[in-house]
């Protein structure tokens, strides 16, 4: 299958809209009428997805070590790279963020009078 206006969209375009970041107004209208570059884009996505689920989490901490960084138990070397990386990545960030929620969560019901704090 060919594109109805080669030269029209660049890959680097194509991969842009996929991101979904600003692209022209022209490159999305291409894109919504050419069979071509539309299924380009879905290529992408398929590719995108496999490597997501291949690679997920590969060069982040293990868990345990977030929680560590959290709770101040890291040498400070350790902890630097740590903050780095969560600087960076998004899926370790979300996941701290998780973890010290459910830690407030435990303090407040340890918190909370009830029949099981005799």
């Amino acid at each position: 299958m060919e594109c109805s206006e080669p030269g029209g969209v660049r890959d680097e375009e194509l991969a842009s809209y996929l991101a979904g970041e600003q692209v022209r107004p022209a490159v999305v209208q291409h894109i919504e009428g050419c069979p071509a570059c539309s299924s380009q884009v879905t290529l992408y996505r398929c590719i995108e997805l496999r490597l997501t689920s291949r690679l997920y989490r590969w060069d982040c901490p293990p868990h345990r070590v977030l929680g560590e960084y959290h709770l101040g138990l890291l040498d400070k070397e350790r902890a630097s790279e740590v903050k780095k990386h969560l600087d960076e990545c998004v899926l370790c960030a979300e996941e701290l963020a998780t973890f010290v929620q459910l830690l407030a969560d435990t303090h407040e019901l340890a918190a909370i009078d009830g029949p099981w704090n005799l």
